[in-house]
């Protein structure tokens, strides 16, 4: 059970360690794990989950892409783009404060990657090469309905 949780631990605990502070409008530390590799990788981050070969993966509201790199930060795989197809996210804005783009990211028992998709209403399902699997959710408030869901927890005994 451990093994199965600790992606999605880590992902957590990284993002309260070095994302809370900028959420909050503190100003990180220049030396800061999370300054230096959003520095070196070049892409904004609102969700990152890792798999059980230690790959990363970051999901890109900008850009409206999931980025898979190397545990050295070498970039493997980039998929998605804007729209409401398979495998598409969110929508792009000219107005970077209303552009939304993939958010929660989080890996089920089976390691496939979950990916929240707010703009489209729906959590779509990822192998761990980028290939799409499977789509759930419209908008709304019924069972199976979402309104913009941006987080992801997977349960271990799925």
């Amino acid at each position: 059970m451990k093994t199965k949780l600790l992606p999605c631990l880590l992902a957590i605990l990284t993002l309260c360690l070095f994302l809370l502070p900028a959420a909050q409008g503190q100003r990180m530390p220049q030396d800061s794990w999370y300054l230096k590799k959003t520095t070196e990788i070049g892409v904004p981050v609102s969700a990152i989950a890792q798999d059980v070969d230690g790959n990363i993966y970051i999901s890109d509201p900008e850009g409206g892409t999931i980025k898979k790199y190397t545990p050295s930060y070498e970039l493997l795989e980039t998929w998605g783009g804007w729209g409401s197809g398979d495998g598409q996210f969110g929508q792009q804005s000219s107005s970077a404060s209303s552009t939304l783009g993939p958010q929660g990211l989080c890996f089920e028992a089976g390691q496939n990657l979950v990916v929240c998709d707010p703009a489209n209403h729906r959590v779509q399902v990822f192998s761990r090469s980028g290939e799409f699997l499977l789509k759930f959710g419209t908008e709304g408030s019924d069972n199976g309905q979402f309104s913009s869901p941006v987080a992801a927890v997977v349960s271990p005994d799925n």
